[in-house]
């Protein structure tokens, strides 16, 4: 009960992390119905190795999420109608608290992301507890600095010296020595597993002194001796039984009456639960049961010691059950296990498709990672979905090797040179390589139908994108309705899906965002309904869907979207996909004044990029680094960057018209960013107008408008600021009809100030210009960027007894800012938010505003913005 209370201190996490046979998961249990006693829901999830595909953590955990009454009868449609479950649990108002247990089972990065997520969406009424060995990969310092994690550790779950004699005394030793009891608890350290062993051990002994004083409990060998020595206590039936069963991971009845004939298997198990032979009850829908890990890997080894075991049987035995009760990938974990090749080779390629189709990548690559090399080579159809496989799990380069050693792309077996011809534009695409994803792609549309539909799907679907990042939309168009058009039979969800997202894309392209919007919404429900009823859709359309709610300013939603569908579409390497999901959540990171998390996802970006051999997607990273350097006045380091994204890649993809990823935000764009901010803005000035024609004439609006945007801020410093204001005019103009919000926020505060002095000049205020769609888009401008229509924000006026004077008009500082002000403010100007420089400088929220009015007292300003104006004319920062 001392660990329950610990847990149920107010936080958002609660990390109980121990080493084996510390009792983490008796205390989660504990926990868990103290919780349920007070009236609180609970969810339970244990987590294993298979948890580490994240398709099959989001189904788990889906269905974890739908025990809380909060979720009860939730279809997934309904789910998705929701944007995403982790959008309603963060609405929830109901206490609830979730567990996980066994957390070091999973070291999967898009699953640690979405663990992360999920932590960070907890509403206030809600709590995470997790049980592990090892520390997770989230961001616990953070947590600990806000006082938002509870630890319960090792020196916390080992027993006192009370709770040992407790202990022993409810197993029949109360007659112990208390010097006995001493020396016990002393050489277990408190271990509860171990003095639970030995406590069983003692029963067998008559000397008890005599075992205690040989007793030695400072080696994780002890085990071993322990668990032999419980294992002996037991009859012969439950000897044979426990090892014939170690090989499975879950134990329900008739699965371990498929290995232990003619035994009462139900009774078995309630019988070894009951004389706690660590056997752990678990929710598997059958009475299913799992052993201690320890304790499984010790009867494994027992088991190939005895040579009356055949251990390959074993397994084969089960997997001859899973396979008739219709479970076929369970099945063939355990004829690998048994080494039954030639089995789990026919088993594989009778469900290779439907999974290749559900996009269960990393299954079949571990799957085939599991058989040795010679063993795919008479399956020339098995060796193409393992590339397939290598490709959305090690990513395009490392896949194409493979495809040009196997030698498969002059096959001419119908089954195979489908899968090769959809696959190679594919991995083209992948590494942008698109005039020769293109020339090879359209060869192979001459060849269809096939009889592989899915392939043919593939190719359609890729060669539809193709076509319209080319520019030729009306043959991604007409391509993407043959498509549609494809007898019944062969029409599947996934093409349906990708053609609602190639024609969002376009939409989102030129300029039509509540199109675009509704088309990736529709894409995402055509791929739950695909992927058996899971909550959340496909990558593809997913980041699309994200990045169309994103522009509409609804920020809160395109996050949660985000790091859901984030996860995905790194794993299948997506290269525009990650680019955009990465950048959105780092200027998201920004705005809200965490600078920190924003140049931490940006340089996480660019690892994977490296990691996955994606140039771009490195550019890319260096390219939005040098955005926030010259939103934050760093204009040296922002061109030091710039010149990092100067790689060939751009020169490939040049003549490119829509590249998703990089359609609007490209080197050019980047470069004519800083000329137009730091460098030469009438030169900017010129190439900007002849940029943003181009893509007028192209239809490519989106383009257009992020270019006429630098270039009001490139007339600014021109010093044109009636021609900067008349231009500003005319390009929203064209965006109030579409309600483009953040192509305009993401320029930053110089932008913020035009649309207030448009605003001005539109007098908003007067009910006459109130029908005018111009006046009303600029009013939600101006709210957007955080001010007010009439301009009368208190923050705005300097305040009295100001400590600055012009002198020949030259600013002169008369009571100079001590060493932490100039701290603060220069936190300030980085963009930190006032919670973030608090985590900064370790001070309380109310020292940080002490400290943000005396900047303001000082430099005689009204506003942060205006604060750090004023210091950078002063010289104070940078």
């Amino acid at each position: 009960m001392r660990i329950v209370e610990l847990a149920r201190r107010e936080a958002r996490l609660v990390l109980i992390r121990a080493p084996a046979g510390y009792g983490k998961t008796t205390a989660m249990v504990q926990l868990q119905r103290s919780h349920e006693q007070s009236g609180t829901a609970t969810a339970w999830l244990t987590l294993d190795a298979g948890d580490n595909d994240i398709s099959r953590f989001m189904h788990c955990l889906t269905e974890a999420l739908r025990r809380l009454p909060q979720f009860a009868g939730r279809s997934a449609e309904e789910d998705v109608a929701d944007a995403t479950l982790f959008g309603r649990l963060a609405r929830c108002s109901q206490p609830f608290v979730l567990f996980f247990d066994d957390m070091e089972a999973v070291h999967n990065k898009a699953v640690l992301d979405t663990l992360q997520y999920l932590v960070d969406q907890l509403p206030a009424c809600g709590q995470l507890v997790i049980g592990s060995r090892t520390l997770p990969e989230l961001r616990l310092a953070r947590m600990r600095a806000r006082r938002q994690l509870v630890e319960v550790d090792a020196g916390a779950l080992r027993f006192s010296l009370a709770e040992t004699r407790e202990l022993l005394g409810l197993q029949g030793h109360s007659a112990l020595a208390p010097d006995d009891v001493q020396r016990l608890h002393v050489k277990t350290e408190g271990w509860i597993v171990g003095l639970w062993l030995a406590s069983m051990a003692l029963e067998g002994h008559p000397s008890k002194s005599a075992f205690i004083a040989r007793f030695s409990g400072s080696s994780m060998t002890v085990a071993d001796y322990l668990l032999d020595d419980v294992f002996r206590q037991q009859g012969d039936e439950a000897r044979d039984f426990l090892m014939r069963t170690s090989v499975l991971r879950v134990l329900t009845p008739p699965l371990c009456e498929a290995l232990v004939p003619g035994v009462d298997c139900a009774r078995m198990l309630r019988e070894l639960s009951a004389h706690n032979v660590m056997l752990t009850p678990i929710d598997a829908g059958e009475g299913g049961y799992r052993y201690h890990s320890l304790f499984a890997s010790f009867l494994q080894a027992q088991l190939r010691r005895h040579s009356r075991y055949d251990f390959a049987a074993l397994h084969e035995a089960a997997a001859r059950w899973l396979e008739t009760h219709g479970r076929p990938i369970q099945a063939i974990d355990h004829l690998l296990e048994a080494d039954r090749v030639d089995r789990a080779l026919a088993l594989i390629s009778e469900h290779m498709m439907t999974l290749l189709a559900q996009g269960r990548m990393r299954l079949l690559a571990r799957w085939f990672s599991a058989l040795p090399k010679s063993a795919l080579e008479a399956h020339p159809r098995l060796q193409i979905v393992q590339i397939w496989a290598v490709c959305f799990t090690r990513g395009p380069s490392e896949a194409m090797e493979r495809l040009q050693d196997s030698g498969l792309s002059d096959s001419e077996d119908p089954e195979v040179w489908p899968l090769v011809s959809s696959l190679q534009p594919v991995l083209l695409s992948m590494m942008d390589r698109y005039d020769e994803a293109c020339e090879i792609g359209q060869r192979s549309l001459a060849r269809l139908p096939s009889q592989v539909g899915f392939a043919d799907d593939v190719l359609i679907n890729i060669m539809s994108h193709l076509f319209a990042t080319k520019g030729l939309s009306f043959d991604a168009l007409r391509l993407m309705d043959s498509g549609r058009q494809a007898p019944v039979s062969r029409r599947s969800a996934l093409n349906s899906m990708y053609a609602e997202t190639m024609e969002g894309m376009l939409d989102l392209f030129e300029g039509r965002i509540h199109e675009a919007q509704a088309r990736f919404h529709m894409a995402i429900k055509s791929s739950c309904v695909s992927n058996e009823g899971l909550t959340y859709g496909n990558a593809w359309p997913g980041i699309l869907y994200a990045a169309s709610v994103y522009e509409r300013n609804d920020v809160a939603t395109a996050a949660e979207l985000l790091r859901v569908y984030l996860p995905m579409a790194c794993d299948a390497g997506l290269a525009g996909h990650m680019i955009h999901g990465y950048r959105m959540l780092a200027r998201i990171a920004f705005d809200e004044g965490d600078v920190d998390e924003c140049f931490r996802l940006l340089c996480e970006l660019e690892s994977l990029g490296h990691q996955r051999k994606l140039p771009r997607v490195v550019a890319s990273a260096h390219l939005e680094r040098s955005r926030v350097q010259l939103l934050q006045g760093r204009a040296p380091a922002a061109h030091v960057e710039l010149e990092r994204a100067n790689s060939g890649v751009w020169r490939s993809v040049s003549h490119l018209r829509y590249l998703f990823g990089n359609d609007a935000d490209d080197l050019t764009l980047g470069r004519l960013r800083w000329e137009a901010v730091a460098g030469d803005a009438r030169h900017a000035a010129l190439r900007l107008a002849r940029e943003a024609a181009d893509a007028a004439a192209a239809h490519h609006h989106r383009r257009a408008t992020a270019l006429r945007l630098v270039h009001v801020i490139a007339l600014i410093r021109c010093e044109s600021t009636e021609s900067a204001l008349s231009l500003l005019a005319q390009t929203l103009r064209r965006c109030a009809t579409q309600g483009f919000i953040r192509l305009i926020l993401d320029e930053g505060p110089t932008m913020g100030m035009l649309v207030g002095r448009l605003a001005a000049s539109l007098n908003l205020g007067d009910t006459a210009t109130t029908a005018d769609p111009l006046a009303f888009y600029v009013r939600e401008l101006v709210q957007a960027f955080g001010g007010q229509v009439d301009g009368s924000h208190e923050e705005d006026h300097p305040p009295s007894g100001a400590s600055v004077k012009a002198t020949g008009g030259v600013r002169l500082l008369l009571d100079p800012l001590t060493q932490k002000e100039l701290h603060v403010l220069r936190l300030l100007a980085d963009g930190y938010s006032n919670s973030a420089i608090c985590e900064k400088l370790f001070v309380s929220d109310s020292t940080v505003r002490t400290h943000l009015r005396h900047i303001n007292s000082k430099l005689a300003v009204g506003s942060r913005a205006q604060a750090v104006s004023a210091a950078r004319q002063l010289g104070l920062i940078r």
